[in-house]
């Protein structure tokens, strides 16, 4: 079993403490188009905290947020060694008959090939995806946008 619930990343090194044996699926979108998102309910509850100053819901805020919660990610979720899935959405979106297999056999669920094809007309790819070429990238500190592309995203 499971749960969505976008702010697990804060509490998953205790949760790992509970639960041995538990999976971490995070799954995370390109940085930059939820910096252009209009729900920026995590960046308001979690901002300040993680960033150490005051956020004012610019993207640029919105892009440092999300750089500094997944290198906060990388870093926690280290320490679950095989128990901590990183998944691209983008790339699940875009290429299923390579993330799907993956997805399924970390979940210990049946990754055959006969079980992806079923799967894969079920993953629709919202409009979001590519958002920020919209844009542009001036707006962001060019550290953020080189991590953004350190983890497989298009950032152009």
């Amino acid at each position: 079993w499971g749960w969505k619930e976008p702010n697990t990343h804060i509490h998953v090194h205790r949760i790992a403490l509970r639960i041995p044996r538990i999976r971490y699926v995070h799954v995370m979108r390109n940085g930059l188009d939820m910096a252009f998102s209009a729900n920026q309910q995590q960046v308001q509850r979690w901002g300040e905290r993680l960033l150490g100053h005051p956020v004012d819901g610019s993207p640029r805020h919105s892009l440092r947020y999300w750089v500094v919660v997944h290198r906060r990610i990388e870093s926690n979720c280290m320490r679950l060694g095989g128990h901590f899935m990183l998944l691209n959405y983008d790339r699940l979106c875009t290429q299923p008959e390579r993330e799907l297999p993956a997805l399924l056999h970390f979940a210990g669920a049946d990754a055959s090939a006969q079980a992806c094809a079923r799967l894969k007309p079920m993953i629709r790819p919202p409009e979001s995806i590519g958002r920020h070429r919209q844009h542009g990238l001036h707006a962001f500190d060019a550290r953020d946008v080189d991590y953004v592309r350190s983890l497989g995203f298009e950032v152009g």
